[in-house]
């Protein structure tokens, strides 16, 4: 369920192959490298968030805080998170994505092989999904509603990609998605994380509650930005 939930947070951020490459096949991506989830440290946040609206000031989790509160209150919950289930991703240069999360023992394992590719557009990342690798004992739910909901072409994502903002900077990547990016996301995720069964789990209580929020967030602001954070592994720097 916790993985499951791993997988839920990412699509929203993605909201937002075997052999793809960047718009010029001379020129190597700095992207194309390891990066290890950002550390969690007060100068080394694992998300990011900019926000903007008429208030200044959001309802979150039954408190009123301040947007500046609030993206510290999404860095401490979400990233704790996120540090504990995702190590690391590796754009690799025939254009696979290959993330290390935490398995079922506990122990780190890697994404399967060929399960999301991806391509370069400029100033943004295109994240392919390849479903029949995801997903082989057969699609979830998810892909069902996606399918069925106006404002997601799901055909269209499955052959080019969800686009993601990214910038590297010091050796620094962000990956991050817009509202506009989100908004077609967010009440399929709100439908999906509210039918979860909480069962006495907290972290499933906080997650229905945060992502019906998030929603009117999102929908209320005039800039909504979030994105994860990673350093570029100690091996691959130059």
């Amino acid at each position: 369920m916790k993985k499951g939930l791993l997988y839920l947070f990412m699509l929203a951020l993605s909201c937002a192959a075997f052999t793809s490459c960047s718009d010029d096949d001379d020129d190597v991506s700095p992207l194309v490298n390891t990066w290890n989830t950002a550390t969690g440290d007060e100068n080394d946040p694992i998300i990011n968030v900019r926000l903007e609206n008429a208030t200044d000031s959001v309802m979150f989790i039954e408190n009123h805080i301040s947007n500046k509160d609030f993206g510290n209150v999404i860095n401490e919950l979400m990233g704790a998170y996120v540090k504990e289930y995702l190590f690391n991703v590796t754009f690799k240069a025939d254009g696979e994505l290959v993330a290390s999360i935490k398995g079922e023992d506990g122990q780190p394992t890697q994404s399967p092989a060929g399960a999301v590719s991806y391509k370069i557009k400029g100033d943004k990342v295109y994240l392919i999904p390849h479903l029949d690798v995801m997903f082989p004992d057969g699609l979830p739910s998810l892909t069902s509603r996606a399918s069925e909901n106006p404002a997601i072409d799901l055909d269209k994502i499955l052959k080019e990609g969800l686009p993601l903002n990214y910038k590297i900077t010091n050796n620094k990547l962000e990956a991050y998605v817009t509202r506009d990016m989100m908004q077609p996301f967010m009440g399929l995720i709100n439908e999906i994380v509210q039918g979860m069964d909480a069962n006495g789990d907290f972290m499933i209580m906080m997650m229905k509650m945060a992502m019906a929020d998030m929603v009117v967030i999102v929908n209320e602001s005039t800039k909504f930005e979030m994105g994860l954070n990673f350093n570029l592994a100690p091996s691959t720097q130059k």
